[in-house]
């Protein structure tokens, strides 16, 4: 069973980090992007006591290794020492669909195929922000290699039950519960006995 990407180093034990993060609540959100997602970061907090609000996009990349099983993505963030989901800020004026596409592909070197959205992660970060992140299923279309770096120095590819096991914040977990009863994901459609939606 693949563990790593083969251009990146091999996987160590997870380790704890990004307090923070590992903190806040998971908030089964709506469709990334629609409206009600949240404010534009630049434009968030106008009153005295208004905190402002951070964007970001990401996704969780499936594949099947070679005995079908379903594998995913998860990258290491050597600044907070977790492993976690791939996902970036937006720029300003870049639709979200775009965003989560490019920072998976920036942090993993995969370029992806949008699939089923899986909603929203609500949490607040150590600068008193709140931060939301829009999701998206995504499977591989191409992939190139990427050096680590001090963003990302490790990228895992790991069985639901194994990726649940190293995920370093409950929020990552619930988006992983999420991807595997989702509706038009692989493993939601396999519980119900029909195929997946096509991720083309």
């Amino acid at each position: 069973m693949p563990t790593a990407d083969a251009t990146l180093p091999a996987v160590p034990a997870p380790h704890a980090g990004d307090a923070a993060h590992a903190s806040g609540s998971p908030v089964v959100g709506r469709t990334p992007g629609t409206s009600g997602a949240g404010p534009d970061p630049d434009t968030s907090g106008t009153g005295a006591d208004a905190q402002p609000t951070v964007l970001a996009y990401g996704g969780v990349v499936w594949e099947r290794d070679a005995g079908g099983r379903v594998l995913v993505a998860v990258v290491h963030r050597p600044r907070y020492d977790d492993w976690s989901f791939p996902k970036g800020k937006a720029e300003p004026g870049e639709e979200p669909e775009r965003t989560a596409l490019r920072e998976v592909e920036e942090e993993t070197g995969l370029t992806c195929r949008l699939g089923p959205p899986l909603g929203e992660l609500r949490y607040p970060t150590g600068t008193g922000a709140t931060k939301v992140v829009g999701y998206w299923a995504m499977s591989v279309a191409a992939r190139r290699e990427r050096p680590a770096d001090d963003e990302v120095d490790q990228v895992a590819w790991w069985a639901v039950d194994e990726a649940a096991a190293h995920l370093t914040h409950d929020q990552d977990r619930e988006l992983l519960a999420r991807f595997a009863r989702g509706e038009g994901t692989p493993l939601g459609s396999e519980r119900k006995g029909t195929p997946p939606t096509p991720l083309a």
